[in-house]
């Protein structure tokens, strides 16, 4: 009756925002719990530099160029920073907010392909899948990234019109090329794999006509992505103190296919060891979907467009990934809508039809069934995240003393090449972020004087000595504290230009 009560209109609108907001529910479940981990702080910091210096076209980490990363994840997060501040509930708000437009996308797309209950299914399974909403909670690059490559799929599937029967305009095809540079510009690289997994997915869906018309969607991306990447090059030259070639396609690139210094090599079986242990309880139903296959012969997903789709996007897209030397978990986001199609289709086409109404009526009260556990869990006061580390603030607390109580006092503080990442706590906390004293690793570096304090990993000898740093406290120079994994010292005499290492003791 409520069915019937309610204008079409409007529940077609309800079904496609609700897996959205499927996802900004449990991700504002303790959003302001816990700290800024992995990468999160640095591209935090990054997003704070360029909402404060009005750049937006330079990435920098403090006084240091950025080069790991393109800026539009930067951009998108910007706003949020600019409105709330670096707060981490803000930071987690937008990520919420991409991936759960990524979820209603995914629904969209898909309805070109297959039915619609199992396109909800499939929305509503990423929605609600573990790595997804558990990243929602970081400041991941690869939520903007899944954003970008599910709307550049969904215009290569719209000119496919498969649910149709007929193809649509081509054209379609080369607009999908946006999202694409758009994705080319939050990591490079990544999202061109999808091009070749999309050409053999037309093939098999007696669209090959449309395959020569891939050049113009990558040709379009490319276009988007070049401007900002020959900037860059112009900024940081080869020859230069910090040539951005060298740590983009270097470090980011290379290492990360063959291995090197910043990439801890992962065996090939890594992922589907990892989804063996992340991927529930939706593993069985994408096993289930496979061995349904197999044994029927029939398209779990109801056509096999769009079983096709789900195996080439999904499972091909992890066995190319498990050839790089360097694996993490998060690389496999924009797999996720792939792999959610085909548990989707095991849901509601293999799972028995007693439970088929049940199944219908989900979509229409998942979201307020959520509101309501959201809003007890918030006035339980469950912690999901543990608190940041105690060190941390009375680290803080000790500066704002030797300051008088406020930054605007603080002594310059500087950090040892290792800690330049970690001492973007200190300026989202803050708004001070340390320098790098100059040296032959950190020639972009400033001079710091007499009375300067300097930050060091860790060089407490109550923690064993594997575990500190790489640096360690020049002599003469003033030790001032250890605060769980940075010691404080003040410059008593003129920067010479050389750390001392702990192999020089």
């Amino acid at each position: 009756m409520l069915h019937r009560s309610v204008p079409i209109r409007l529940w077609r609108w309800w079904l496609t925002l609700t897996p959205l907001l499927v996802v900004l529910l449990i991700t504002l479940a303790g959003i302001n719990q816990g700290d800024f981990r992995t990468d999160s702080h640095v591209y935090a910091a990054v997003t704070q530099g360029m909402v404060v210096s009005g750049d937006w076209l330079h990435p920098m980490l403090g006084s240091a160029p950025y080069h790991r990363k393109p800026p539009v994840a930067f951009w998108m997060v910007a706003p949020f920073v600019k409105a709330f501040g670096p707060e981490l509930w803000a930071v987690r708000l937008a990520m919420g907010l991409y991936a759960g437009v990524t979820a209603s996308a995914v629904f969209v797309m898909l309805r070109g392909i297959i039915r619609f209950r199992v396109a909800m299914a499939a929305a509503l399974v990423f929605a609600l899948t573990h790595e997804v909403f558990r990243y929602t909670h970081a400041y991941s690059l690869d939520l903007p990234l899944a954003l970008f490559v599910v709307l550049c799929a969904w215009g290569v599937t719209h000119a496919a019109g498969v649910r149709r029967g007929e193809a649509r305009s081509p054209w379609w095809v080369v607009l999908a090329g946006v999202p694409m540079g758009a994705a080319l510009m939050v990591k490079p690289g990544a999202a061109l794999l999808l091009v070749p997994l999309l050409a053999v997915w037309l093939w098999t869906a007696g669209r090959a006509r449309l395959i020569p018309w891939l050049a113009g969607l990558v040709l379009v991306g490319v276009a988007l992505a070049v401007p900002w990447h020959l900037e860059m090059i112009r900024a940081y030259p080869a020859g230069s103190a910090q040539p951005f070639l060298d740590t983009y396609f270097g470090a980011e690139t290379i290492q990360r296919f063959q291995g090197g210094d910043i990439v801890v090599p992962e065996p090939v079986w890594y992922y589907a060891q990892q989804l063996g242990e992340t991927y529930w309880p939706w593993l069985i139903t994408l096993v289930g979907a496979i061995i349904w296959m197999i044994w029927r012969r029939r398209p779990v997903t109801g056509v096999w467009a769009g079983d096709a789709l789900g195996l080439l996007w999904g499972l091909a897209w992890i066995a190319i990934l498990s050839a790089l030397a360097g694996k993490s978990m998060r690389y496999l986001v924009p797999a996720y809508p792939a792999l959610s199609l085909l548990c989707a289709g095991f849901l509601v086409r293999v799972i028995p039809r007693g439970r088929g109404r049940f199944g219908r009526l989900i979509p229409y009260w998942i979201a307020p069934v959520l509101a309501v556990l959201v809003a007890l869990f918030e006035v339980s006061g469950v912690r999901i995240h543990s608190p940041p580390p105690a060190y941390r603030a009375e680290m803080l607390a000790y500066f704002d003393e030797y300051g008088g109580g406020s930054t605007d006092d603080w002594p310059a503080l500087w950090v040892s090449p290792d800690q330049l990442r970690t001492a973007a706590h200190i300026s989202l906390e803050r708004g001070v972020y340390p320098g790098l004293a100059r040296s032959e690793e950190a020639p972009l570096g400033a001079e710091p004087q007499p009375g300067d304090l300097m930050l060091y990993r860790m060089q407490d000898p109550a923690y064993p000595e594997h575990l500190r740093g790489g640096y360690c406290i020049r002599p003469g120079d003033t030790l001032l504290g250890h605060f769980g994994l940075w010691t404080v010292t003040r410059l008593e005499s003129p920067w010479t230009g050389r750390y001392s290492r702990r192999t020089d003791h």
